[in-house]
């Protein structure tokens, strides 16, 4: 948490990144060209989300909103201060994601299982495809669904035509979920190493959450993968009617991936479906790239 207030401020955030081999630490100057008295504090919250090294160039992409979730303004270079482990770095630049010029990587996963009825299946790829038609020209998207297994539909791509057409032909299938697998496969799909997909990637899906199938990867496997080289996870989850006690654990597991990853769990038992696909577009997009 970042207090704004008429000093300096430190605040220090500690990320490991494994596979960088190096601890990211930011300071947050918060305040310090605020006069000594003051307005009452504005808190904010500091979250690393992602990031990329090219050491020894570090990029991350970081969310820094206030009260009700409002995005920072006017953050600049000299607002932070960064060391790689022991070493002091150097912050180039900060500017909001939309100014980046950068796209998005979306892994867009499709539940296939009958946890929905063929309505809400229609409505839910509706709301998919109207996603799609709000990406922008950087951005890329892959179809993945999962049920009793995991497909890739669509690997990334930039026509969201073909990425829709793809989206309407499917249905429900199977009466297993292998929620876990599902996770696994998305995260390495995130992960391609493909020239021309955007750099940053996320997953999202709606979904019970709940992992029919025993074999194969596991809840400790996601964990541990998220731990280390995280995608962010934008989870909806959804259940029919009251939940069953493997429904409400399924919901607290999603809670916790979603947090761990980076990324955020989203009630979907309200409806409204549309709405939360572009809160998630707005709470990725207002993310600032450093």
């Amino acid at each position: 948490m970042l207090s704004e207030t008429g000093g300096i401020t430190p605040v220090i955030l500690h990320k490991w990144i494994k596979t960088w081999s190096v601890l990211v630490t930011f300071v947050f100057l918060a305040g310090q060209h605020l006069p000594l008295f003051a307005a009452a504090p504005v808190v904010y919250d500091f979250r690393l989300v992602q990031g990329q090294a090219k050491l020894p160039a570090v990029a991350v992409y970081a969310e820094i909103v206030g009260t009700g979730d409002v995005p920072a303004k006017g953050i600049k270079a000299e607002d932070l201060k960064v060391s790689l482990g022991p070493a002091p770095g150097k912050v180039g630049r900060v500017v909001p994601f939309e100014d980046s010029g950068e796209g998005i990587g979306y892994v867009l996963m499709v539940d296939i299982s009958k946890s929905l009825s063929a309505a809400q299946f229609l409505e839910m790829k509706e709301t998919i495809a109207a996603f799609v038609d709000a990406m922008s020209k950087e951005d890329q998207a892959a179809l993945v669904t999962f049920g009793s297994a995991v497909n890739t539909v669509q690997a990334f791509t930039p026509n969201h035509s073909k990425i829709k057409e793809k989206l309407a032909a499917l249905q429900l299938t199977d009466d297993e979920t292998a929620f876990y697998d599902a996770i696994d496969k998305g995260i390495a799909a995130a992960k391609t190493k493909d020239e021309g997909v955007p750099r940053r990637r996320v997953l999202i899906t709606l979904t019970d959450g709940v992992n029919d199938i025993k074999s194969g990867a596991g809840k400790d496997d996601i964990m541990g993968r998220l731990a280390t080289d995280p995608v962010p996870l934008y989870l909806i989850g959804f259940i029919q009617g009251r939940p069953t006690e493997a429904e409400e654990s399924a919901i607290g597991v999603m809670k916790q991936l979603a947090r761990i990853s980076g990324g955020r769990y989203y009630d979907g038992r309200g409806g409204s479906w549309r709405g939360i696909y572009f809160a998630i577009t707005r709470a990725i997009r207002s993310a600032f790239l450093i």
